[in-house]
């Protein structure tokens, strides 16, 4: 027993074992990866024939100096190689990118990141050149890898010696050198890439990533799909001839989720191909890293989310970027959502498309009005009410009268919107079903007493409550409110009369006129100005911001005379009103303004 003892310690002194995972790595693994090869050529067995390749792409984030890599079929950390015929090179001496020669070479020998090196076994050739690889090799030799099993070892040379970048076996056969090293790679799925056409490359899916074997498949086989956890199918994106490669391109393309935001006009939860909201914000969430991604929609309401792997995903539609992840779902600024603002998904091995969110925006109901009136006198008010999608709008008044005494007042719909009672304006007694951007004219006709004394005030509120659509997705009315007030001045002496006009200013473009581009904004300015040659009371003016645009930052009250007072601005769902505490008085004017942003 001592002898024998004794005997295989002198064995192992002579010939030691040197175990896989002893293998130095190197600082480049899983950052340089073998991508991609072609082992049986597409033609015949001349040099010139020979497409035979080993793609390498940089999945790091720095430049990668090719020159200090050395690339084989061959295990040189135990000198098990393919001899002089059988490698990649012709002799026992690996590829170094040093180019030395026979051999061809272009490009830059700092490999960017997310670039691509090719190593052509063949001559240079129109069937041999990958258009958008950042460099390339022809070593100018007839077909070397083996067709039923062959395996490709890349290494680093380190000050200190060879260290291991990575290794691909494909197949079986006498071209697997000895020594495979286990720990990098599962060769219980090298068998699988054996079974390829003449022309078709076996690759790495997804692109670029760190594998033991479970991800590569003949290339657009769909083999890998049960094996990969995070498989995402090969492609063929090769224009030579039959072959089936993606030489010098990604092999494979990371999946997308997509939709868009839209204004739910009809109010059916829909995307009938209605206009799209922009600058919106959705965040995409992923389950299993619990992270978040955001974006905003463009023009068209559309948005995307690119280089995802198959996994769950929470969408969430949002008003502003912020730092909680995941966000809190919330509906765009002055509309409500027709559709859940939160979506679940799953990805399994392909884009997903049509993740929409539907939104219906608020209805405007304008203006509050004032005026000062004598006894037994008729003042008219206009209002608007503005419906963005189709509805039911019920309308109505209450008053209040200060002190009590017999005013009376009477809802009208002004049919031809000029802000004069005509004939043809009847009193408003039921609801009204209106469409997508229809505008309901208004006047509130209001008598005051013919016997009334200076002072009395008489307030009367126009009530709108809407319904979208059937009310089948959205059951909650929206209520509104707009208030006219009237104040009797027995001894009135002149009239005020007030002139309003407005313009438009590209604060982008620093020029006059309201065309514009998105993004670009737009400064509206309304100057008031009594021509009239008694005063004005209770001063209130109003605008909307278009429908195009946001509002951006708060509108302002610019040249403001003294006798007006103090100046308050009140922004409501995109109406905006400026009130006074003071009078207007004969001849004086001023300013307002607002910004809004064009979407």
């Amino acid at each position: 027993m001592v002898q024998w003892l004794l005997g295989l310690l002198l064995l192992l002194a002579l010939f030691p074992i040197r175990a896989q995972a002893d293998y130095p790595l190197s600082s480049l693994r899983g950052e340089l990866v073998v991508n991609e090869v072609l082992a049986r050529q597409s033609a015949g067995n001349t040099i010139a024939e020979n497409d035979e390749f080993i793609e390498l792409y940089n999945a790091g984030s720095s430049s990668i100096n090719l020159t200090q890599l050395r690339i084989i079929d061959g295990n040189l950390f135990t000198n098990d190689l393919d001899g002089t015929v059988g490698s990649i090179t012709g002799n026992t001496a690996p590829f170094t990118f040093n180019c030395m020669g026979a051999q061809v070479c272009e490009g830059s020998k700092w490999l960017p990141p997310k670039a691509y090196a090719v190593v052509w076994v063949g001559q240079k050739s129109t069937r041999t050149s990958a258009a958008y690889a950042s460099f390339q090799a022809w070593l100018r030799n007839a077909p070397k890898l083996n067709d039923t099993g062959d395996d490709v070892w890349l290494y680093e040379q380190t000050a200190s010696g060879l260290a291991l970048v990575d290794y691909v076996a494909i197949g079986t056969g006498s071209g697997i050198n000895s020594g495979a090293p286990s720990t990098l790679w599962d060769a219980a799925y090298s068998a699988s890439l054996s079974n390829v056409m003449r022309g078709q490359s076996v690759s790495l899916g997804p692109n670029g990533q760190l594998s033991q074997g479970a991800c590569w498949e003949p290339t657009a086989s769909g083999t890998a799909s049960t094996t990969c956890p995070t498989y995402l199918p090969t492609l063929d994106t090769d224009n030579f001839g039959t072959r089936l490669t993606s030489v010098g391109l990604t092999n494979t393309q990371l999946h997308s989720i997509s939709g868009r935001v839209f204004h739910d006009a009809n109010v059916n939860g829909l995307d009938d191909s209605e206009a799209g909201l922009s600058h919106v914000v959705v965040v995409l969430y992923d389950v299993s890293t619990a992270s978040c991604k955001s974006t905003r929609t463009s023009a068209t309401g559309g948005y995307r989310f690119n280089e995802l792997t198959s996994g769950n995903y929470t969408l969430y539609e949002t008003t502003n970027l912020t730092t909680a992840c995941p966000p809190a779902p919330r509906d765009p600024n002055q509309y409500l959502s027709s559709s859940a603002n939160q979506l679940t998904i799953t990805v399994a091995n392909q884009s997903v498309t049509g993740l929409n969110f539907a939104d219906v925006r608020m209805p405007s109901l304008i203006t509050d009005n004032s005026a000062v009136i004598q006894p037994n006198s008729v003042s008219i008010y206009p209002h608007h009410f503005q419906a963005y999608t189709a509805g039911q709008v019920t309308l109505s008044l209450d008053s209040v009268a200060d002190p009590v005494l017999s005013w009376s007042s009477q809802l009208y719909r002004d049919v031809n919107c000029n802000q004069t009672l005509d004939t043809n304006d009847t009193p408003l007694s039921t609801s009204l079903s209106v469409a997508a951007n229809e505008t309901v004219c208004l006047l509130v006709k209001v008598i005051s007493p013919a016997h009334v004394a200076s002072g009395a005030s008489y307030q009367v509120s126009i009530h709108s409550s809407f319904l979208f659509g059937d009310a089948s997705l959205l059951n909650t009315p929206v209520a509104q409110a707009n208030t006219d007030l009237t104040t009797v001045s027995a001894d009135l002496q002149g009239a005020g009369n007030l002139v309003l006009s407005k313009s438009v200013w590209n604060v982008t473009r620093n020029s006059v006129g309201s065309l514009a581009k998105p993004n670009e904004v737009l400064r509206y300015t309304l100057q008031y100005h009594n021509t009239g040659n008694g005063r004005l009371n209770s001063l209130a003016l109003y605008d909307v911001v278009p429908k195009f645009a946001v509002l951006v930052g708060t509108p302002q009250c610019m040249n403001t005379p003294s006798s007006l007072g103090v100046c308050q601005v009140i922004v409501n769902n995109g109406a905006i009103s400026w009130s006074f505490t003071g009078t207007l008085q004969a001849g004086e004017q001023g300013i307002v303004s607002f910004e809004v942003e064009v979407d």
